[in-house]
């Protein structure tokens, strides 16, 4: 996700300014491996990364392509702001408490604080971050799946970790917290053909990262506001893109009947699209093949990555 700031007027600024450093960004990212190790630890049964040495390795096997995906997904729009000339800042990490997120984090997201020149600049920044995580995603989700050799390992694996868990040691016992599905992954878990049950993938961390992934690029990429859909939308439909992402939200609020995780997200998006998007310098000029191309892959990306139920108890 990308936010724009207030722009920054200094003539002559130091290299952190330079290059978008603060030093919030290393303290937020020793809080955020910090957290998502816990999550990724209390996902395999151990209560803390630092009970034994497989905590610490089921920590780090979560957390590290987890915020590989999440910071590249923000390193996409970074680079290509700055290919632009758009002053943007780093990503910052943002930790959350296991407890309140699950996964240890709220995501990441960088600060654009000068103005967008062109359309055509607005599409290929927004829609950069999501290509980025898309193709991380399904390459975390093909690795986790090529290092199961077997659907027995993954019973197994199930059943070790619930014992570890002090859960009945059953592969359908345990936390009845069910992930739901999207199109690009259930494709690839067919070709595997030893799919882990959706009730269970937080206990394999390349997948769930992956899962995890896919599911912030669908977010991201809902055209409403400053999320990225709605850079892209805007830079194709300019001031309407306000009233395509009121109807969004009107979406999400009707999605709500079928999970709850949609009228928490619809606040949110409520908050994003009642603001304005900061205009581009120069709205003039159609948008060459390219920036249309990308604008179908984002609609392709959105239609694959949508999970319409995607957490239940």
């Amino acid at each position: 996700m990308t936010e724009f700031t207030a722009p920054i007027f200094e003539q002559t600024i130091s290299w952190q300014k330079r290059i978008g450093y603060s030093w919030k960004h290393p303290v937020l990212l020793v809080l955020t491996i910090f957290t998502t190790m816990i999550a990724g630890a209390n996902m395999q049964g151990y209560s803390t990364p630092w009970d034994s040495n497989a905590g610490v390795t089921a920590g780090i096997a979560f957390m590290v392509p987890l915020l590989v995906i999440l910071g590249c997904h923000e390193l996409g729009h970074y680079l290509v702001s700055r290919h632009y000339g758009v002053h943007a800042s780093l990503p910052y990490f943002i930790p959350a408490p296991p407890f309140i997120t699950f996964i240890g984090t709220f995501g990441a997201v960088i600060s654009m604080q000068s103005r967008v020149p062109t359309r055509k600049a607005l599409l290929e920044i927004g829609i950069a971050g999501p290509i980025a995580s898309y193709a991380l995603s399904i390459f975390a989700i093909i690795l986790g799946y090529s290092l199961i050799p077997s659907s027995d390992f993954v019973q197994m694996r199930i059943t070790e970790i619930h014992h570890l868990m002090g859960i009945d040691a059953h592969p359908d016992a345990g936390m009845q917290l069910s992930m739901g599905t999207s199109v690009v992954f259930s494709v690839l878990s067919r070709l595997f053909g030893h799919a882990v049950p959706m009730n269970e993938i937080y206990h394999f961390p390349l997948l769930f990262a992956g899962w995890i992934g896919l599911l912030v690029t669908s977010l991201n990429l809902l055209p409403a506001g400053q999320l990225d859909g709605g850079h892209v939308l805007y830079a194709l439909i300019g001031k309407l893109h306000q009233k395509v992402g009121f109807g969004i939200l009107a979406l999400m609020l009707l999605l709500g009947f079928l999970s709850t995780n949609w009228l928490v997200w619809a606040i949110l998006v409520f908050f994003i699209a009642r603001r304005p998007h900061p205009p581009v310098t120069y709205s003039g000029g159609r948008l060459e093949n390219r920036q249309i191309r990308l604008a179908w892959f984002a609609l392709f990306m959105l239609v694959t990555t949508f999970i319409p139920i995607p957490f239940s108890l």
